[in-house]
C-alpha cells in the first residue's frame, strides 16, 4: 500500500471520527438542552403547586370560626371543636388532645362564636357541640380531671381526638394521620388534665 493511499485512508478515518464526534456533541447538547427545558418546566410547576397549596391551606385555615355574616349552628360549633382539637394535638406533637367544656367554650369564643358569651346560657350549647363533635371518626367523649373554683378536683366530661383514628380525608386537610409521634393513650389522657381555678 502506497503512502498516498495510507494518507487518504487516514484522512477518511479522521473525517468519520470528526463526523461521529460532531453528531455526538450535537446529540448531547440537544439532550442537555431538552433536559434543562424539562427541569425548568418542572420547577415552574412545583412553584405553581406550592402557591396552590398555600392558597388551599389559607382557605382551610379560614374555615375554622365564624365569618362576620355567618350564624352559629350546633354543627359549626362541633366542626370548630374538632378542628381546634386536631390543631392542638399537632401543635404539641401529640397523638391526641382533649378539651373539657371550659376549653371548648374559650376556643369557640376565640373563633367568633359570640352567641356563647353568656357562660350560663353557653354551657348546654357547648356540651351539645362536644357530643356532636364526638360523633366524628377519631373523636370520642371521655373525662379529665380539673380543679374548679371551689378548690375541689373534679372529673369532668371532655372530648378527645386521636390523630391515628382520623379518617384519610382528614389528611387532605393538612392533618397528619400516619407516622405521627408514638404517644400512648395514657399520655393523651394525662395531657388533658388541667388546673383551672374558675369553673
Amino acid at each position: 500500500m502506497s503512502d498516498e493511499n495510507e494518507i487518504d485512508e487516514l484522512t477518511e478515518l479522521r473525517r468519520r471520527v470528526n463526523s461521529i464526534d460532531d453528531y455526538a456533541k450535537n446529540y448531547l447538547v440537544n439532550q442537555i438542552e431538552a433536559r434543562d427545558d424539562r427541569i425548568d418546566d418542572l420547577e415552574n410547576r412545583v412553584d405553581r403547586l406550592e402557591n396552590l397549596v398555600l392558597e388551599v391551606q389559607e382557605n382551610i385555615d379560614g374555615i375554622a370560626g365564624l365569618a362576620k355574616d355567618e350564624n352559629a349552628t350546633p354543627e359549626k360549633r362541633a366542626s370548630d371543636i374538632r378542628t381546634a382539637l386536631i390543631r392542638r394535638a399537632q401543635a404539641r406533637d401529640m397523638q391526641g388532645a382533649k378539651m373539657w367544656w371550659r376549653d371548648a367554650w374559650n376556643t369557640l369564643l376565640d373563633l367568633g362564636h359570640e352567641d356563647l358569651s353568656d357562660k350560663n346560657r353557653a354551657k348546654p350549647l357547648i356540651y351539645n357541640a362536644m357530643e356532636k363533635a364526638a360523633e366524628g371518626e377519631g373523636f370520642a367523649m371521655t373525662t379529665t380531671k380539673t380543679e374548679c373554683a371551689d378548690g375541689v378536683k373534679r372529673e369532668v366530661k371532655a372530648i378527645r381526638v386521636d390523630l391515628e383514628e382520623l379518617p384519610a380525608s382528614a389528611a387532605g386537610n393538612g392533618f397528619t394521620t400516619a407516622e405521627g409521634p408514638a404517644t400512648s393513650r395514657e399520655t393523651i389522657d394525662s395531657e388533658g388534665n388541667t388546673t383551672n381555678l374558675s369553673d
